[in-house]
């Protein structure tokens, strides 16, 4: 006869010193708390911090393009996507005004007061401005037919 796997199954549950789904840390490592491998390479690279700064820009300067990327990527920083877009656009309020908007938004781009990233993000900002508008108007019209039917 077989031994039932349910009845195994009971026991290594009972035996454990945790129960399932319990941590046998329940804090956990400290936020912050930095592995030793790492404490102790930084503290060799925080010894040795000039003379690395002053080969890598010696062989930046020399024509190493490597070193030359990683000096400028520390100068300048990186743009941001999130920059704000110098463009004057005119407020719509119904469907024509979308289409010149639209066509104003592929003007800028095409001389370059935009680029075409920034004419997308702007274009995506219209579209849901025309939603808003159509929604406004569908709930104006059934507004209004809701109105006849009650008349009625």
């Amino acid at each position: 006869m077989k031994p039932d796997k349910t009845a195994k199954k009971q026991k290594r549950e009972c035996s454990s010193k945790f129960k399932p789904g319990q941590s046998g840390n329940p804090h956990g490592r400290p936020k912050g708390t930095k592995n030793k491998a790492t404490i102790i390479a930084q503290s060799l690279l925080d010894r040795e911090a000039e003379k690395l700064v002053s080969h890598l820009i010696k062989r930046a300067l020399a024509g190493d393009s490597t070193c030359l990327k990683l000096c400028i990527e520390r100068l300048i920083p990186p743009k941001k996507q999130d920059t704000p877009i110098h463009l004057e656009i005119p407020v719509s309020s119904d469907h024509n005004d979308i289409r010149q908007l639209t066509g104003y938004i592929i003007q800028a781009t095409a001389n370059g007061e935009i680029t075409p990233h920034e004419a997308l993000i702007i274009s995506r900002v219209v579209d849901q401005h025309r939603k808003s508008i159509e929604l406004h108007e569908f709930e104006e019209r059934l507004g209004a037919i809701e109105n006849s039917i009650k008349e009625k």
